[in-house]
């Protein structure tokens, strides 16, 4: 089993791992070398997250933070493949110099810095999925977000605002609402809008959220003017 406990005693097995074929052809292609361990990488990503996150861990969160782990297992897993099966044109340490080709070479290297990006940089997909960690597990953001949301909703009721869903007839603009519970002003569309919509939605700062399967916004004053102002009333559908 891959748990904080386990990999902490230094007695963990990886969940994923990487094909061992791959790290032979990647091997091939740009050494003379052979038999590396492609997922002695992958433990050490593991020991640096159990190692940046143990302390979050508490008897309520753990099982939560347990799969995390495993999720974390599988993305570096996934991108750091995606990196090594990215190169199919050998160095040219390997192939000779004669006839080789630079240009295909070129394009290859530029595909393979993009998959790097998403591994290495601030702003790739494992630098979001630690953020990501930090905002469900460390203590002192949970409870600042608490407290962000317990103002929210104390301003709602201030406001008057109240919960609802209106359906609209539009073709791509299904309806729109408030969730008081989630504290979000959103849209619901018709399957994935047109480019000229999805201009108007980012306009008034609406964000797509795979999990409602909608468009939406933290619920203020400004969020409520702005999809009347750019979305509503340019569509002919403000009430």
């Amino acid at each position: 089993m891959l748990t904080f406990e386990k990999v902490q005693q230094g007695n963990f097995e990886l969940v994923y791992k990487i094909p061992k074929e791959v790290g032979q052809r990647y091997e091939e292609l740009t050494s003379f070398y052979r038999g590396r361990d492609f997922n002695k990488e992958i433990e050490s990503y593991i020991e640096s997250f159990v190692n940046d996150f143990r302390s979050f861990v508490t008897p309520e969160n753990e099982k939560a933070l347990d799969e995390r782990l495993v999720r974390y297992n599988k993305l570096v897993v996934e991108l750091r493949t995606n990196i090594l099966k990215a190169t199919t044109i050998p160095s040219v340490m390997i192939s000779g110099g004669a006839n080789y080709p630079t240009r295909k070479k070129k394009r290859e290297l530029d595909r393979i810095h993009e998959l790097e990006r998403e591994l290495y940089s601030n702003d790739g997909k494992h630098e979001r999925f630690l953020d990501n960690t930090r905002k469900m597990f460390d203590p002192v953001l949970i409870e600042q977000r608490e407290n962000v949301d317990a103002k929210r909703k104390a301003k709602a009721k201030e406001e008057g605002w109240q919960a609802f869903y209106s359906e609209l007839e539009h073709e791509e603009i299904a309806g729109y609402g408030i969730d008081l519970e989630d504290n979000r002003i959103y849209i619901v569309t018709n399957g994935k809008p047109s480019e000229d919509i999805r201009g108007l939605l980012k306009s008034a700062a609406m964000r797509w959220s795979p999990k409602n399967k909608r468009w939406q916004r933290i619920l203020t004053e400004n969020a409520i003017r702005a999809i009347e102002n750019k979305i509503l009333i340019p569509l002919e559908l403000s009430e």
